[in-house]
């Protein structure tokens, strides 16, 4: 058996337990990942460009969720190997990470686009006679007093999100039945692999900072991928709580430890596969289907996101007005459960500073502060006139894409240099190296053809 490597922190050797191999157990983390992201590229993005452009861009989709799959594994590996959430694992191999972390959630997520997108459905969707500056404030405080209030926001956010999941789940499924086409059906799947109609890859007209965001966001995206180290903390997971403050752990290096550290491996991957990767793909397929079929080729399809809104006019005319109504709403409630989750994430950083301890009132207080701080951000942003949704939305993409790069990196560096070697992985640590490189590059690309092209 290998030696733990020295170059950087050797650490404790504990016991790895035998992880629960019932892929039913513990999915929590998982489920999370894949609810966080339905607001936005599920419900907004793909939609959106498959109704403009077609299916020979849902590869972008396809490429996107897979690679935050690898990234989603990785940080519940990290975190169940090492005892503690990445935040902590990350200051490792990088000195800055945390402040890293911080401030590039706060620029990528800090913008009330959610909140934004919610008011927009609400009124025009539902013709309420309210103001839609009203509704984004209702939402930020809304969101904010659930977490603040709250006893327990990882059990209030699973909650949500089940409930938010399940109603938009059988809706869209209920909208692909109806508007089922065997051709359309099969057209879709060829153009998984980036055939479109008269294009291959990347149409023509395509907005490049659109398509980014909307890989970014294929799935979760940005920072909120390593909110499943917060949850796998949660749920108690390997080697989490058998950390002493002020030391460093890893599984040791007995053949029976090595080998339920990599059964725990197998489980992660069987239940984000299921749950994020499987869920997310049928989702998005589904989505992108219906918005496809009903918007494609239509003379009055908006060049912003109230294509939503349309779409649920035609919904409501071809098949019932309450069908509409449903649509709306339960948009609304899976964008809200993503604006629930960004508050979330953010306190949870904040709360998990270096020198806090966990579970303390210090901890909590942080929490707390940086929740209504970010509330207040919201609503600062809101009253400065900053409230169109597609911009705020697609403004946090590009910066998330670019965080996505980052967090990838950072798994490559805890890969190859702190975990040992009997428990690290060759495949994991080349596939992230390409994964950061991916998102840092199309990034720059993005940006100079953006502003400098």
């Amino acid at each position: 058996m290998k030696k733990v490597r020295t170059n950087l922190l050797a650490g404790r050797q504990i016991f790895f337990p035998k992880p629960d191999t019932k892929i039913f157990h513990g999915f929590g983390p998982a489920f999370l990942a894949i609810a966080l992201g339905i607001g936005s590229g599920e419900f907004i993005l793909w939609p959106y460009l498959s109704a403009h452009h077609g299916f020979g861009i849902l590869w972008g989709a396809l490429l996107g969720i897979s690679i935050q799959l690898l990234i989603i594994v990785a940080v519940e590996r990290y975190t169940a190997f090492l005892g503690e959430d990445v935040l902590f694992i990350f200051s490792h191999v990088f000195k800055w990470s945390f402040w890293w972390i911080l401030i590039s959630t706060l620029i990528g997520f800090g913008w009330p686009g959610f909140a934004a997108m919610i008011a927009q459905l609400l009124v025009q969707g539902l013709h309420l006679s309210v103001s839609e500056l009203y509704i984004s404030f209702a939402v930020l405080i809304l969101a904010g007093l659930i977490l603040i209030v709250g006893k327990n926001a990882y059990k209030n956010i699973l909650f949500v999100q089940k409930i938010n999941v399940s109603i938009l789940f059988i809706l869209i499924v209920s909208l692909f039945i109806y508007y089922f086409d065997f051709s359309t059906l099969k057209n879709l799947f060829a153009c998984l692999v980036g055939y479109g109609h008269s294009y291959l890859f990347i149409p023509s007209g395509i907005s490049l900072i659109t398509f980014m965001g909307a890989i970014a966001y294929a799935g979760s995206g940005g920072n909120l991928l390593i909110m499943n180290s917060f949850y796998v903390e949660k749920e108690e997971k390997g080697l989490v709580g058998q950390r002493a403050e002020g030391e460093f752990i890893v599984p040791d290096d007995t053949q029976e430890s090595v080998n339920n550290a990599k059964l725990f491996t197998k489980i992660s991957w069987k239940q984000n596969t299921l749950f994020f990767w499987g869920a997310g793909i049928i989702l998005i397929i589904l989505l992108a289907y219906v918005s496809y079929a009903v918007l494609h080729g239509h003379t009055a399809l908006p060049d912003d996101f109230s294509f939503l809104i349309l779409e649920s006019k035609i919904f409501a005319h071809d098949i019932h007005p309450l069908v509409g109504k449903t649509f709306i709403i339960s948009g609304a409630l899976a964008l809200f459960g993503v604006q629930l989750g960004i508050l979330d994430f953010i306190g949870r950083i904040a709360g998990n500073k270096p020198g806090i301890v966990d579970d303390s009132p210090q901890q909590k207080k942080f929490y707390h502060r940086a929740v209504l701080a970010m509330v207040i951000f919201g609503l600062s942003i809101l009253i400065a006139g900053l409230s169109k949704p597609d911009t705020l939305i697609i403004i946090g993409s590009t910066i998330n894409a670019f965080s996505m790069g980052v967090i990838a990196f950072l798994a490559y560096r805890i890969e190859s240099k702190l975990l040992p070697e009997y428990i690290s992985s060759k495949l994991f640590k080349h596939l992230l190296l390409l994964a950061s490189i991916f998102y840092i590059v199309f990034f720059a690309y993005v940006l100079v053809e953006q502003f400098f092209l």
